[in-house]
């Protein structure tokens, strides 16, 4: 039964501080190549948080503290779904959220890689909208797979059909193991390659925030999916007694801690210097070679990095 205030107020404290990132980066900050990941990663965190918020007000509410019915509010047979059918849309939403917070964080240790690997390209030659590009098609495709895994499972148009459910479930399953395969192969490039550089400089702030939130990810967030797929290829589910509020509690602290990380490497070594939340945001996140914000402190965070 504590798990649910605890989720709670986890949620809604996620909830505030990726709100502020929204407000920041949205009408604040001049953004960059870098933060336009950023924006959009707060996006899909804050609606997942508003998702699971929404399924720990009805558990809350509907006295749903038995373990084994963790995942009841996921069923589409649940009979709260018949009373208000429009609630059938959270599910798919939460999951496409989701798969669109893992999508970024691929995409940008991915771009960071490139960078490293060929910065000549990505000064000169890197196309300007390119960010931006990217987060339409990632969001298109996170709504695209989560819209025919949700239909075919029952929450949407179509009634529930277990093999066609099934399926789509297993591409859905396809689809984390690889962008956690990306994110893992492209993370661990980037560390080998800028330890080997010998020109230590090259350490930003940055590189510590993507490194740190892909870490958290792969603690926190991670456990999430692979629940989920290991529901959809084990058939003995029923009998793992996975702990899913456990998991429910790593998954909204995964989509929560992104932004104390922005704030605390943007805060990092910068005592006697109390700036605004936006200038401390301005310094996690300036990019080097972008240059669109915070020109004149990014050499200051590269050196204090490398101190």
């Amino acid at each position: 039964m504590i798990t649910f205030p605890i989720t709670a107020v986890i949620t809604l404290l996620g909830l505030l501080w990726n709100g502020t990132i929204l407000w920041l980066l949205g009408f604040r900050i001049k953004r960059n190549a870098f933060s336009v990941y950023i924006l959009n990663l707060a996006g899909a965190d804050f609606t997942f948080l508003f998702c699971q918020l929404f399924f720990v007000m009805v558990d809350i509410s509907t006295n749903s503290f038995d373990i084994s019915l963790a995942t009841l509010h996921f069923k589409v047979k649940w009979h709260f779904y018949s009373t208000f059918p429009t609630a059938k849309l959270v599910a798919p939403l939460a999951f496409s959220s989701y798969t669109m917070g893992m999508s970024l964080l691929a995409a940008i240790s991915a771009e960071r890689c490139l960078s490293v690997l060929y910065p000549c390209w990505y000064r000169y030659s890197r196309p300007k909208h390119l960010s931006t590009v990217v987060c339409t098609l990632l969001w298109l495709k996170s709504l695209l797979v989560c819209t025919l895994t949700g239909d075919s499972c029952g929450f949407l148009f179509r009634g529930y059909s277990e093999q066609a459910c099934y399926n789509f479930a297993s591409v859905s399953a396809v689809l984390i193991l690889l962008l956690v395969s990306v994110m893992c192969v492209s993370s661990l490039t980037l560390i080998i390659r800028v330890q080997c550089m010998s020109q230590r400089h090259h350490l930003t702030k940055m590189y510590i925030v993507i490194l740190l939130t892909v870490l958290m990810f792969l603690l926190c967030g991670l456990p999430f999916g692979m629940y989920w797929l290991v529901l959809t290829w084990w058939s003995g589910h029923q009998s793992l007694n996975i702990p899913y509020y456990l998991i429910d509690i790593l998954s909204c602290m995964n989509s929560s801690i992104n932004p104390i990380i922005y704030f605390f490497v943007g805060s990092f070594r910068q005592r006697g210097k109390r700036g605004s939340l936006s200038m401390v945001l301005q310094r996690a996140l300036g990019d080097e070679t972008g240059g669109s914000v915070g020109k004149e402190t990014s050499h200051a965070d590269t050196v204090e990095l490398s101190a």
